[in-house]
């Protein structure tokens, strides 16, 4: 059960990052000091991860 709570965080985390993405290429380096976009990539992938 704890497994899926985590891959459902980690796709909504995928979700997001998409979302982020759509605004365009000059939204990603407006975001200083930390990245956001991938930063909620990198976390999606992992809590994703427990989908196998």
């Amino acid at each position: 059960m704890k497994l899926k709570i985590y891959a459902t965080v980690g796709l909504l985390f995928l979700i997001l990052n998409q979302l982020l993405l759509l605004k365009g290429k000059e939204f990603i380096p407006t975001q200083e000091p930390i990245y956001y976009v991938h930063w909620l990539l990198f976390l999606g992938v992992l809590l994703s991860l427990s989908l196998n």
